[in-house]
C-alpha cells in the first residue's frame, strides 16, 4: 500500500544488522499500521494488526482513507516451537453491546 509505504523503517538495513546479530529472532510484531498483514521480510515472519481505534483502507492507490473493519487486538502464543497469532475483532453491531 503505497501510502503507508512511505511510513516505513527509516534505515531497514541497520535493524536487519541488529536482528542478525542476535540470530534467535522468529518473528517480527509491528503496531501503528492500523491493518492486518501477515508476511516475511527479509526471511522473518512479520505480522501487524488492526487498531484498537481507527483502521486503514485496503486501497493500493496513492491515497489514504479510513477502513469501515471494526477495532481488532491479537492474542500470541510464543513457545520454543514457535509462534501463534490468534486474530479477534471487537463486536461492533448494536446487538453485541451490553445494555
Amino acid at each position: 500500500m503505497p501510502v503507508l509505504d512511505e511510513v516505513r523503517l527509516a534505515d531497514a538495513d541497520a535493524f536487519h544488522d541488529v536482528l542478525s546479530r542476535h540470530g534467535n529472532v522468529r518473528h517480527i510484531f509491528a503496531g501503528h499500521v492500523h491493518r492486518q498483514i501477515a508476511g516475511s521480510w527479509r526471511g522473518i515472519p512479520v505480522s501487524t494488526l488492526r487498531s484498537t481505534n481507527h483502521q486503514t483502507a485496503l486501497d493500493f492507490s496513492q491515497s489514504w482513507s479510513l477502513g469501515h473493519e471494526p477495532p481488532a487486538y491479537a492474542v500470541i502464543l510464543i513457545d520454543a516451537e514457535g509462534a501463534i497469532v490468534h486474530f479477534h475483532d471487537f463486536p461492533v453491531g448494536a446487538a453485541d453491546r451490553a445494555p
